[in-house]
């Protein structure tokens, strides 16, 4: 009498709320190794960061991917046996999409339930699902679908194509319609962020307003008791969090009709010191003080410059603030992250005179109105101006 096989599996999580893929960077263990509970197995990179997944449990690890696949959100990467020759009793066939074995459109894809919002089918997937007599509703919620991601199994639910259905070869390389000009193909890490941006803006109705005011005076008390490295960030991220406990609609999201709260204040701060994009998410950050958020600031800048930013810290975000105050840029609009209402933009610019400071809220008007935007960034600034002159206890 056979045994029962006893495994863990090593499945890939929603790392980032845009990312529906991600891409294996290394593997830290070779196959059919011995492996213990909380060992690195995996590192996979997605838009925002390079994150490291650990081993579930201790035993002997059969692994599905190798360096350079691109694996949708759900897939289970690896499986760890306690017996080493349960793997080779155990229907371990690779995971993996294949090529010339495709008999048809084929995919083993499990769609996570915060997946997009939106479905948009290219000119060739329409033509393709057509041809392949594929029900169209199946790709709800698949966000952007073409024909080359159907046929690498990367966009719809299971469903397997019998094979008298006609055969479709590899696609044919596109013909650039602009051939005297020079190109060059978009990166991956740019790919996300079209991905991510699209998926933000699908469905929204997008509005701005924006607040000014003179922070000189401001820069000067953080100067004069000698806190927060005389930043701006750190204080206006605390008086931030605390407006959004006043008003808890700025901290949620729309869907199908409803308008979700969440429960945590996590402000994410976009981060880009030349190593690309990257959001680190400041969890329940109306509990922390400014000093506190001057400290977490400082650690997720150091952790951005060595790649060593983790799934907890780029995760969770509720709402985003992007600061190019630094830059000398007073005003810009940022764009709204997925499953989220408004966008924070903090610009200024010190070659002017009062060292201007601008806030622009970009916001869902969907759950936003134009007066609640404009009453809640005016509160905002008000607080923020009170430290011009007033001694603060908890700036220190």
């Amino acid at each position: 009498m056979t045994s029962e096989i006893s495994k863990s599996d090593v499945v890939l999580p929603r790392i980032n709320t845009n990312d529906n893929d991600v891409e294996i960077i290394q593997w830290f263990v070779q196959d059919s190794a011995f492996v213990e509970k909380g060992a690195d197995l995996v590192e996979v990179t997605t838009s925002k960061a390079a994150v490291v997944l650990e081993a579930p449990a201790s035993g002997y690890i059969k692994l599905y991917y190798k360096k350079g696949d691109v694996v949708a959100i759900g897939k289970v990467l690896a499986s760890i046996f306690e017996n080493l020759n349960d793997i080779k009793n155990a229907n371990t066939s690779p995971l993996p999409k294949s090529s010339s074995q495709s008999q048809g459109v084929k995919t083993n894809i499990s769609l996570p339930d915060t997946l997009f919002k939106f479905t948009r089918l290219s000119k060739k997937a329409q033509e393709l699902i057509k041809d392949k007599n594929l029900d169209p509703k199946m790709f709800d919620g698949a966000g952007l679908v073409s024909a080359r991601s159907l046929l690498e199994d990367s966009a719809v639910p299971q469903q397997t194509v019998p094979q008298q259905t006609p055969q479709l070869s590899i696609q044919p390389q596109e013909i650039s319609p602009y051939p005297q000009l020079k190109s060059e193909k978009i990166d991956r890490n740019k790919k996300f962020e079209i991905s991510a941006l699209t998926a933000g803006q699908a469905g929204n109705i997008n509005s701005s307003l924006t607040i000014q005011f003179n922070s000189e005076k401001v820069r000067a008390t953080l100067k004069s008791l000698n806190v927060l490295n005389g930043q701006m960030l750190p204080l206006m991220l605390y008086e931030l969090s605390h407006c959004l406990e006043a008003y808890p609609r700025f901290n949620s999201f729309y869907h199908q009709e409803s308008v979700y709260f969440y429960d945590h204040i996590n402000i994410g701060v976009a981060i880009d010191l030349g190593e690309g994009l990257k959001v680190g998410v400041i969890k329940d950050t109306n509990r922390l003080m400014p000093v506190d958020i001057y400290k977490t600031l400082t650690d997720y800048s150091m952790k951005y410059i060595k790649n060593k930013l983790t799934l907890e810290e780029v995760s969770g975000g509720t709402v985003t603030v992007t600061d190019l105050s630094g830059d000398d840029i007073l005003f810009f609009q940022p764009l709204i992250n997925q499953n989220q209402t408004i966008i924070f933009g903090f610009g200024g610019d010190s070659s002017l005179a009062g060292h201007p400071m601008s806030i622009t809220g970009v916001f869902d008007h969907r759950v936003l109105s134009g007066r609640d935007v404009a009453n809640f960034i005016i509160e905002l600034k008000r607080r923020i101006l009170t430290y011009e002159s007033q001694n603060f206890k908890n700036l220190k």
